[in-house]
């Protein structure tokens, strides 16, 4: 099995509070978010900083039902941090997923069957931002 390459320690947190040090305007972030729990600190952090957007962009999640639910749960955590933040939701088809990972089926979690579904998600995350003229983009 190939090693994948060491990812460099920075410490984000510096990073984020040099970025906001310097604002004079409140940049548009693109937020990719997989579900609703998983997104509530960094709203409540970054709402009085950025112009959000959420991108539920998930088509690893199966059945259809299920990512209807999450979505849901997504909007009524928004509703409740800031009424503000606009909730888009990418397309949904579990085939991108099953590409996305062929072979890599019995792979566990933390495994290159995960990266391969990080890289596309953020892919398009990216992709809708630069379509879009989001100023940055997060997962």
């Amino acid at each position: 099995m190939k090693r994948m390459e060491k990812i460099p320690k920075i410490n984000y947190d510096k990073v984020l509070e040099e970025l906001i040090s310097n604002l004079d305007y409140k940049p548009k972030l693109l937020l990719h978010s997989c579900c609703g729990p998983c997104s509530t600190h960094v709203l409540k952090l970054l709402v009085e900083i950025f112009d959000i957007t959420i991108f539920y962009y998930n088509p690893n999640i199966y059945p259809l039902e299920e990512f209807k639910k999450r979505i849901k749960e997504q909007e009524k955590v928004v509703k409740h941090i800031d009424k503000s933040i606009k909730v888009i939701e990418g397309f949904y088809d579990y085939n991108i997923y099953l590409n996305s990972i062929k072979g890599l089926e019995s792979l566990g979690e933390r495994s290159k069957r995960c990266y391969n579904c990080y890289e596309f998600r953020l892919k398009e995350t990216y992709e809708y931002a630069i379509k879009n003229g989001f100023d940055y983009y997060i997962t």
